[in-house]
């Protein structure tokens, strides 16, 4: 990506996040970003390009964390030990991907990240 497109998506997507009223559509766009990454950094490893799965995986392990930190086990109980449980593994799957240039491990993922931004869009 030029440095002037990742500027410009990189406004665009602070604006929208600024503009953004419902905490649950902050939810969806992160978990379509990490989509997304996941889905860059398995492109990158089929076409064997080190750079961009590295940089592909380090943002999906960034939204990953994020969502990670945002959890409140006060508030979310059961439900956000479970989320948490799940982005540890997530990760875990991430890093092995990442050791092995192994997309399977992205592929599992990949689901677990589009059934909960699936299971959000139905809350939205």
């Amino acid at each position: 990506m030029t440095n002037n497109l990742q500027v410009a998506r990189n406004a665009y997507m602070e604006t929208v996040v600024k503009t953004s009223t419902n905490s649950v559509e902050l939810l969806i766009m992160l978990y379509d970003g990490a989509i997304d990454f996941l889905n860059r950094a398995k492109k990158a490893i089929l076409v064997k390009d080190l750079q961009e799965k590295v940089d592909n995986i380090f943002r999906l392990t960034r939204i990953i964390e994020e969502l990670l930190g945002s959890l409140n086990k006060d508030v979310g109980g059961k439900i956000a030990e479970n989320l948490e449980d799940l982005y540890i593994f997530c990760l875990q799957e991430i890093s092995r991907a990442n050791l092995k240039n192994d997309i399977s491990h992205l592929n599992v993922v990949e689901k677990i990240m589009m059934e909960l931004r699936d299971a959000w869009r139905q809350i939205k």
